[in-house]
């Protein structure tokens, strides 16, 4: 019964750290500016690379409202921003990107 507990948790750990090691956290130093569109929510974003434009989300998902509101805070108070994308390794946070969109959005 123990050993099946142990197991149990051993297992939730794996997946759980083998679903966060296919993400790619990109962070950047300001927000610089939100851009609402008829489809989609785009944030213009600066870090030591360069300045790039994000797709925060469609504006029919149900986040977007959420995703912007932490997006006008960070814009507001001159916060940091990291944008999470799960979709990729290989995802590239120095270059602008119309079509994808985070999987998290983190004010800090």
């Amino acid at each position: 019964m123990f050993l099946r507990a142990i197991v149990k948790i051993l297992f939730s750990l794996f997946i759980l750290s083998s679903l966060s090691a296919h993400a790619k956290d990109c962070f950047y130093a300001e927000l610089v500016a939100i851009q609402p569109q008829s489809t989609d929510i785009l944030v213009r974003v600066r870090n030591g690379s360069g300045t790039y434009w994000k797709r925060v989300a469609s504006q029919d998902d149900l986040y977007a409202a959420s995703y912007q509101s932490a997006a006008q805070h960070a814009l507001a108070s001159g916060l940091r921003v990291m944008l999470r994308f799960s979709d990729s390794d290989n995802y590239n946070c120095s270059f602008s990107d119309y079509g994808s969109s985070p999987d998290a959005f983190r004010v800090y």
